[in-house]
């Protein structure tokens, strides 16, 4: 007699319930919208450093501040992304691969990022977009 469990493993699991956070090489954050609530949804934020512990938050803050990234919604997707290239190239941060950051958290509305704690985000990158 055969015994079938069900998996609970599948495309989306974990994904909704779960924050989740990645960056691209080219300085793209994304965040899902778990998130982008928990982070009380801002409409920008500032990036801070933690260089001891190598690792970033993203913190909400006025669109006005000189130096604010706007955060604004993916079409067609409940995820939101922070485009700060600039910020990466003056931290030297260098990603060979879009990465997911397995150990992703919103502290006091902080979202926190160890750059240490990150895994490939497990979709290639797309050549056909520049």
């Amino acid at each position: 007699e055969r015994r079938r469990v069900e998996s609970g493993i599948g495309r989306l699991a974990g994904r909704l319930d779960q924050i989740y956070a990645s960056a691209s090489p080219r300085g793209l954050i994304s965040v899902n919208e778990k998130c982008y609530n928990e982070m009380g949804r801002p409409r920008a934020v500032v990036i801070v450093v933690d260089e001891a512990n190598s690792a970033i938050g993203l913190r909400p803050d006025s669109p006005e501040k000189h130096n604010s990234y706007l955060m604004t919604a993916n079409r067609g997707s409940r995820s939101y992304r922070v485009m700060c290239k600039r910020f990466f190239r003056e931290k030297r941060i260098k990603l060979e691969e879009t990465a997911r950051f397995t150990t992703a958290r919103v502290e006091a509305g902080v979202l926190v990022l160890e750059l240490k704690h990150r895994v490939p985000a497990g979709r290639g990158a797309r050549s056909n977009r520049g």
